[in-house]
């Protein structure tokens, strides 16, 4: 089985539910992996815009969804924020429940506040 499964445990058995993956779309997948592979770094909307070479309102809809996610968010905005292509400040995604072996670190990353 697939580590990324997700169980459910009953009293009387354990019942393994299909893997994230299975639940996603395609671009959901990419967006999620891009992200996932990226760790603490992350990925703004359009460094992956830029590497998926897609419009901006396809992958922002993209990590909206994965962040919105039901019954519990995929994704979440870290407290720092990097600059854009365009040099405005983006949040920066990375796995929900990620966290920095230094907090004081998440507040610091390329000087955009």
């Amino acid at each position: 089985m697939n580590p990324i499964a997700l169980l459910v445990w009953s009293p009387r058995k354990k019942i393994a539910m299909p893997d994230i993956e299975s639940l996603l779309s395609d671009l959901q997948l990419k967006v999620y992996n891009i992200i996932r592979t990226a760790g603490w770094e992350g990925a703004t909307t359009d460094e992956i815009e830029a590497q998926l070479e897609r419009s901006h309102q396809s992958i922002s809809a993209r990590v909206n969804e994965l962040a919105n996610w039901k019954p519990k968010p995929l994704i979440e905005a870290r407290a720092a924020r990097r600059k854009t292509r365009a040099g405005r400040p983006a949040a920066i995604y990375i796995l929900e429940g990620l966290r920095h072996a230094n907090p004081d670190r998440d507040l610091v990353d390329t000087g955009v506040p």
